[in-house]
């Protein structure tokens, strides 16, 4: 089941990269700028809820980017319901996927075209109802799972700036620290990601300004926010909500990345343009 959903999933970024790019390298690049994601290679490749979730979220957001492109009516229609089917067992797999998969559907319909909107605001509306409808169900269970973790972070956040005893920064719940060089590690992958992330977001930024490509800011903007899920790796408890959001997060700055490096079929076609 494992190596199912991920092959499954890195065959759907592939295909959205390369829906986006219309670049073989540049969707390639993608996949192996996800693959630098310390999720990859950890939580998301457990026996766990939110590895078959962001299959199944991913694959949904792909299938619906193709029915925009589809320029037959039965085959935008057919790729638009197994778009929403994705989504809705999204829904029912990952209480916390599925909501930042919903955030998603709706900022992209409000950037999308209009004529591109109406298949994204249909999946979105439909993906909603589903989601309050099994939220509503869940509700005991989930303010039981989710309420703990959004206190401990606080009380955590808290006790950083010294308002209240409580764990330190690099130490887990039973008050360990992390070994000098694991911190170094982090505090370098943190520094080099945050770099990358602001950079490329502005440069496609500024590319989506001069273009008045709002999906491409919209793009743009998720890769500048993604530095903030790396703070909450500082503390085991906020760690959690980090893992959740970075997992997602990487997706829009693995693409920015991956856009920002000229491609070398695109640079000949200019030069040759120049020279005619």
């Amino acid at each position: 089941v494992i190596f199912l959903c991920r092959f499954l999933f890195v065959l759907a970024i592939y295909q959205a990269a390369l829906i986006v790019t219309r670049s073989y390298r540049r969707a390639s690049l993608m996949v192996i700028f996800y693959a630098a994601s310390p999720e990859f290679y950890f939580f998301n490749s457990m026996f766990s809820y939110q590895t078959l979730a962001l299959t199944l979220g991913v694959a949904g957001l792909t299938l619906l980017h193709r029915a925009q492109q589809s320029k037959r009516a039965n085959n935008a229609l057919a790729l638009s319901i197994t778009a929403t089917l994705a989504l809705i067992a999204t829904v029912v797999t990952h209480h916390a996927s599925s909501w930042i998969v919903l955030g998603f559907l709706i900022a992209w319909a409000l950037v999308a075209r209009p004529g591109e909107r109406k298949i994204i605001a249909r999946a979105a509306l439909i993906m909603a109802i589903a989601l309050a409808a099994w939220t509503a169900a869940l509700a005991k269970q989930l303010s039981v799972y989710i309420v703990p973790i959004f206190g401990h972070a606080i009380t955590q956040a808290e006790a950083l700036v010294g308002r209240t005893n409580g764990p330190h920064l690099f130490a887990d719940s039973a008050g360990s620290v992390l070994p000098q060089w694991q911190r170094s590690v982090l505090i370098v992958y943190a520094i080099l990601s945050t770099c990358a992330a602001v950079i490329c977001g502005l440069i496609l930024l500024r590319r989506a300004l001069r273009s008045q490509d709002r999906v491409l800011g919209l793009v743009a903007i998720l890769s500048l926010i993604y530095p903030i899920t790396l703070v909450s790796h500082f503390q085991t408890s906020a760690a959690e909500i980090g893992d959740r959001a970075s997992t997602f997060m990487f997706l829009p700055f693995a693409l920015c990345c991956a856009l920002v490096i000229p491609n070398p079929k695109t640079m000949s076609q200019r030069n040759m343009r120049r020279a005619v």
